[in-house]
């Protein structure tokens, strides 16, 4: 500010060079763990899409969360015995399956409006729990670091975060997932990507405890447990 006529600086309780710092490293790593995402992710595309780019198509196995998710909006659970074959189990006249919902959960918004993608999700799902499980590594990668290290991101550390968010969606179980779209995949892929934002929220929530950061936690891990009882378990 001018003050009589000559620029003055902030009073040094003011100015915080640090958290200035700590901002110009956290877009670093942010745009590292972003680089590590556009890598890994046209590979998985390429891979479950069988090399063809096409994310919807239809296969063996790939319209269960949409036939649940139709049984809901009709108020019940129940599915049609002939869709599930032998992964149904039947109760006093009625066929169900054993697959949590959460994945046909989100679905129901698409299914609202059209029944042209029935069976032909599968795909678009997968990839949307991968990119939410490297998002999720990348922001429990910058609480832990901020855990062990007050350090100014440097360029070294830009490229292994970049390569490490890579390798989470390249060189890890998630190509296995990405090699076949099926419900079975899916189930897992949707179970790994909650389990890792729920460890998110679950250190954010003790570095810095809060009602808000609580219930976060316990509904990524509700979600999980609606997808895959035994990872959310885990």
């Amino acid at each position: 500010m001018l003050i009589g006529g000559e620029r003055r600086l902030p009073p040094a309780s003011t100015a915080r060079p640090d958290d200035a710092e700590r901002l110009r490293s956290r877009r670093r790593f942010t745009v590292a763990g972003a680089a590590g995402i556009a890598i890994a992710m046209p590979v998985l595309a390429w891979m479950i899409s069988l090399g063809t780019w096409n994310l919807l198509q239809s296969g063996f196995f790939t319209d269960f969360y949409d036939v649940q998710a139709r049984a809901l909006f009709h108020g019940h659970w129940n599915v049609p015995a002939g869709v599930v074959q032998i992964e149904g189990f039947f109760v006093k006249g009625h066929t169900y399956i054993y697959f949590g919902p959460f994945p046909a959960l989100i679905r129901m918004p698409i299914l609202l409006f059209t029944s042209s993608l029935d069976g032909r999700l599968t795909q678009l799902s997968m990839l949307l729990a991968i990119l939410v499980a490297l998002v999720c590594t990348g922001r429990l990668g910058w609480k832990i670091r901020n855990l062990v290290s007050s350090a100014p991101v440097s360029v070294k550390e830009t490229f292994l975060v970049a390569g490490s968010i890579a390798v989470v969606g390249i060189g890890s179980v998630f190509v296995f997932l990405a090699s076949e779209a099926v419900i079975y995949h899916e189930a897992e892929a949707w179970g790994a990507a909650l389990a890792i934002a729920a460890f998110d929220a679950l250190v954010g929530f003790l570095v810095r405890p809060s009602t808000r950061g609580l219930v976060i936690v316990g509904a990524l891990t509700t979600l999980d447990l609606l997808t895959r009882v035994s990872v959310g378990l885990g």
